[in-house]
């Protein structure tokens, strides 16, 4: 006798989110948000870089020498010799230098730094708002998968209910064979039909988990949205748009884009510095006879020619801001069209909702009567078996419009930059 071996598996956690969970987790756990974000972060440490050049700068030296011996000098032959430098010499020293900004090159590739940081940061908002669209999407898409479920279920009843019908009347003897086949086939069609809304429902949920980071297989239960609110107006939609962030982006990398015309071309002018250096010699000698020195300097250095250098930079300047103007242009005519798009393609969508669901109303009540007739053997099977199949193309159509209404509003407000519309 074979011992028969029970494996009992623990279930598994049911994972629950509402639409507003499921945003938060996934610009949480996403890794391009990071990244942008600290690439901000990267810019900020720029902006010191570039104004350091105006901060004044600390330096100390010390060196310490010896030779293999002294170095002494005679003036005459009675004299005796004069020790001129000592066989070891040891110098300490400390400078402290300070920039004028007498033409605005530290200024100027401050402000260059800082305007990055903004764009970038409107870059951080633009990644944010394409992981909110991806959020909704997938979180609308498994909601649609699973009322197509549903749909496939509710059809698949009927189909059984619809051939238990077709078999009792053919055993009665008032049923044809014919009806009893289709009968039949039609509840394998439900059957298969159910197995590929399944299929999609895994589909569906592995996308949505993939997006809010749990393991692909992780069970999950979404909360209902309930309904939208009404369609906005198209000239608010317009004007939201022409403030999104890569609109705000693009005029802004236009700007330091100017900045950086002004500052390649101040790249030839001279330097002025302050300078403050203090020294101590704990050997004294004839060439450093005091060992506390001090001192206070200007330096001014004036380039001569480097070789069109500036003139080259400031050209490639001036190229690189004429096309961040035009991507200015474009990318406001860009977000421009995808407003408008996502308005109408909203407004299309809303007008189904209704019109979906009185066809799915029509629909089951022409099916119910097919059914009565068919019961009382006044119909055929082929209308009952075709206004089945009407019904369910029409309730499959209604969670499409729904579903796709509530995608198209998440489109549209990802379209304006708004995080809800």
């Amino acid at each position: 006798m074979i011992p028969m071996v029970l494996v009992w598996e623990a279930p598994q956690n049911i994972e629950r989110f509402t639409l507003e969970k499921t945003i938060a987790q996934t610009l949480e756990r996403s890794t391009s948000v990071q990244n942008a974000r600290r690439t901000v972060e990267a810019d900020k440490k720029r902006v010191d870089e570039a104004g350091s050049a105006g901060k004044p700068n600390i330096s100390a030296s010390a060196s310490a020498t010896r030779f293999d011996q002294a170095t002494k000098i005679a003036f005459n032959a009675d004299a005796p010799p004069v020790t001129v430098l000592p066989e070891h010499t040891e110098a300490l020293g400390i400078t402290l230098a300070q920039r004028l900004d007498i033409y605005g090159q530290i200024r100027l590739a401050t402000d260059q730094a800082r305007l990055q940081i903004l764009a970038d940061t409107f870059a951080v908002d633009g990644v944010t708002r394409g992981k909110r669209l991806q959020a909704k999407t997938v979180y609308f898409g498994l909601l649609k998968a699973r009322d197509q479920v549903k749909v496939a279920e509710s059809a698949l009843e009927a189909a059984k209910v619809q051939q238990k019908q077709a078999q009792t009347l053919f055993d009665d003897g008032v049923g044809q064979k014919v009806d009893l086949l289709r009968a039949n086939t039609t509840q394998v069609q439900a059957e298969q039909a159910l197995e590929t809304a399944k299929n999609n429902e895994a589909v569906a949920r592995a996308a949505f988990n993939d997006a809010v980071h749990i393991p692909l297989d992780t069970p999950v239960e979404l909360e209902t949205v309930k309904e939208t609110p009404a369609l906005p107006e198209e000239t608010t939609v317009t004007k939201l748009a022409e403030s999104r962030d890569d609109v705000l982006q693009a005029e802004t990398l236009a700007r330091a884009a100017l900045v950086g015309v002004s500052l390649a071309r101040v790249g030839d002018k001279p330097t002025l510095a302050l300078q403050a250096t203090g020294n101590y010699f704990p050997t004294t000698s004839l060439q450093s006879p005091r060992q506390r020195t001090a001192a206070v300097g200007v330096s001014l250095s004036i380039p001569i020619s480097d070789g069109g250098l500036t003139r080259a930079r400031t050209e490639e300047a001036r190229l690189r801001a004429e096309n961040a103007q035009g991507i200015v242009g474009i990318t406001k005519g860009n977000a421009a069209l995808e407003a408008r798009q996502a308005f109408l393609n909203l407004r299309t969508s809303f007008k189904q909702i209704e019109t979906t669901r009185a066809a799915a109303e029509q629909a089951r009540a022409a099916r119910d009567l097919a059914q009565v007739r068919y019961a009382g053997q006044v119909g055929l099977f082929l209308e009952l078996s075709d206004a089945q199949n009407a019904l369910v193309r029409a309730e499959s159509a209604a969670v499409d419009a729904l579903e796709d209404e509530h995608s198209a509003r998440a489109r549209l407000e990802s379209a304006t930059g708004t995080p809800k519309l």
